[in-house]
């Protein structure tokens, strides 16, 4: 969210290859955002998406920034989210949803460094790996919060993290402590 508004891309305006080697290729998308309502909202902020994989790791590295691009300073507070899952597990192992009481509220889980959403059907289950701040939303869903704050013009919040497929919550973990060792994450 940016000022008293929860945003989300409206129109993408720009789609830029930042890097195309060997070793990397990295996209940056950014966007103007729209509120709850889908109405846009000029003139606050500006959303970037810089998007990375690389032949050594099978996670999509993602870095998000939610830009103050306004001409006084501007509380954000960004968060993305709403991965629904049966279950999900934490280093600390398998979490039922709401086991932090009421089901139709915010839990905070922490930071673990990493969640695994188990699948509703065939198939994996997925990874997500960040040093911000996990939480539950309404019994069902995962958020990741980032650094909240008052922001200049032409600052930003940032936040890391990087997904991948894993069958298991323990490959999820070897896939974790990879991108850890390697200083992805």
């Amino acid at each position: 969210n940016a000022g008293s508004e929860f945003l989300y891309p409206r129109e993408f305006t720009g789609v830029e290859m930042i890097a195309d080697t060997a070793e990397a290729k990295t996209v940056l998308i950014t966007a103007i955002p729209q509120n709850l309502d889908g109405k846009p909202v000029d003139g606050l902020c500006e959303l970037e998406y810089e998007l990375t994989i690389r032949p050594d790791t099978p996670a999509l590295l993602l870095t998000t920034r939610s830009r103050n691009i306004s001409n006084a300073d501007q509380k954000i507070g960004p968060n993305y989210g709403w991965l629904g899952c049966p279950y999900y597990h934490t280093p600390e192992g398998k979490a039922e949803w709401g086991s932090g009481g009421d089901k139709e509220r915010y839990f905070t889980i922490g930071n673990p460094g990493w969640v695994w959403l188990a699948p509703r059907g065939e198939g994996p289950g997925l990874l997500w790996a960040s040093s911000d701040r996990f939480g539950e939303f309404m019994g069902g869903s995962i958020l990741l919060y980032g650094r909240s704050g008052t922001f200049k013009p032409g600052e930003y919040s940032q936040m890391d993290m990087a997904f991948a497929a894993a069958d298991s919550p323990e490959q999820a973990k070897q896939i974790y402590d990879d991108l850890v060792q390697k200083g992805l994450i």
